[in-house]
């Protein structure tokens, strides 16, 4: 009876998994937001890492052994799971490889991650039933990287913020306490524990029973929490669709970028003073921050013009553009424009090589319509740019 409900519970745990990796890995496509999605993965990857953790500390102390058939699962799914948290940073950079590496290398944070994810490849790919018995002695000291990859994980979230990070402790006293038992002194404490009760007659028929226990404990814990951090993260991110997010620092409300929208101009200093007829007012998210500083340091020669500006509302626009800018939006577009120019400061969004890209297949001849003038004019060909922050293909019309 116990063997056909340990295969039933096997079967129902991976069915839910492989669902919900297979959502996660659909989502990738269709991102709203890369930091939620990151979290959600992130957050799912470690809790089944936790669950793997906590399979022998729940045989050593309570002696439920059966405990132990489900680390294998909980320990795929980990890596599965952080496979597709790789995957989910790796499109945030437009899938472009290098740059994701470059980005990697850059941040303490994420090189911990790394690390915690290459181990776990090895534990991944030694997992089928052949390798155990072919490697034996060998296979136990390769999974006993667990405790490596347990470690560069907490600490990967330590370092995600310079602020004191809840989630770190969190974690950092559910994997102590997970630890605590493998300690042999300890380890030893309990196991003789319980012999001396069974030696004494003391285990009962119903402690015994007991044993069926973990299956239940392992499947309603192990799902409650996974399904409860998804359920709050889907709520988080369906948050995130609305078309506005208040921004602490100064009091603006910025239209939310989906994977091809930038954030449009909402702020009215910029509005104001940055469309006084001579050119529309541009996104953020088609400079990095750098360029903004630039130009707004340089008002003086602003394209041969001086622009006088009081010095709180030049400092208001300015915190506003760098707020926005391509370095902080999580628009694809952004993120493009990043990748094309490299280390370079481009003071005008003519100069920036994936636009002149996008734009190889136009005439000359074109940009010297008197509807159009030049390159910069996005709004002559991309109407809806400045309402919905759309420079999509299918929304261009190019004027006579």
């Amino acid at each position: 009876m116990n063997s056909v409900w340990k295969k039933k519970g096997t079967f129902l745990i991976n069915i839910l998994l492989l669902f919900f990796l297979l959502k996660s890995t659909i989502d990738i496509f269709s991102i709203i937001d890369y930091s939620h999605k990151l979290k959600e993965t992130g957050e799912v990857a470690i809790w089944l890492l936790i669950l793997t953790l906590a399979c022998t500390p729940l045989s050593t102390v309570f002696g439920f052994k059966k405990t132990r058939s489900y680390r294998k699962i909980f320990g795929i799914y980990a890596f599965l799971f952080s496979a597709v948290h790789v995957i989910t940073f790796i499109s945030k950079y437009d899938w472009n490889i290098p740059v994701s590496i470059k980005t990697t290398f850059s941040e303490f944070y994420l090189i911990l991650g790394c690390i915690a994810f290459l181990l776990m490849a090895p534990l991944f790919f030694t997992s089928t039933r052949k390798l155990v018995k072919k490697m034996k002695r060998q296979w136990k000291l390769i999974h006993k990287s667990v405790y490596a990859v347990a470690v560069f994980t907490l600490f990967h979230v330590l370092f995600v913020s310079d602020e004191i990070n809840p989630h770190a402790i969190k974690y950092s006293v559910i994997f102590g306490i997970l630890f605590v038992p493998r300690i042999p002194a300890v380890k030893r404490f309990f196991i003789n524990r319980r012999l001396i009760k069974k030696a004494i007659g003391k285990t009962s028929e119903k402690n015994r029973t007991v044993k069926g226990v973990p299956f239940y404990l392992i499947l309603v814990v192990g799902f409650v929490t996974v399904f409860h951090i998804a359920a709050t993260l889907e709520h988080t991110e369906a948050k995130a669709e609305k078309q506005y997010q208040y921004d602490k620092n100064n009091g603006i409300f910025a239209m939310l970028a989906t994977p091809s929208e930038m954030p449009t101009v909402n702020h009215k200093n910029t509005q104001k003073y940055c469309n006084d007829g001579c050119h529309w007012t541009y996104l953020p998210g088609l400079l990095p921050e750098r360029s903004w500083k630039s130009i707004m340091n340089g008002l003086d020669d602003h394209f041969g013009e001086k622009v006088q500006l009081e010095p709180e509302i030049r400092q208001d626009i300015q915190t506003y553009l760098t707020t926005y800018s391509a370095d902080y939006t999580k628009s694809r577009t952004s993120i493009k424009i990043l990748n094309s120019i490299k280390g370079n400061t481009p003071i005008r969004v003519s100069e920036i090589p994936y636009i002149i890209k996008k734009h190889d297949d136009i005439k000359p001849s074109v940009y010297n319509r008197k509807s159009i003038k030049h390159l910069s004019n996005c709004l002559a060909c991309h109407p809806k740019a400045s309402l919905n922050g759309s420079f999509d293909e299918d929304e261009v019309t190019i004027p006579e």
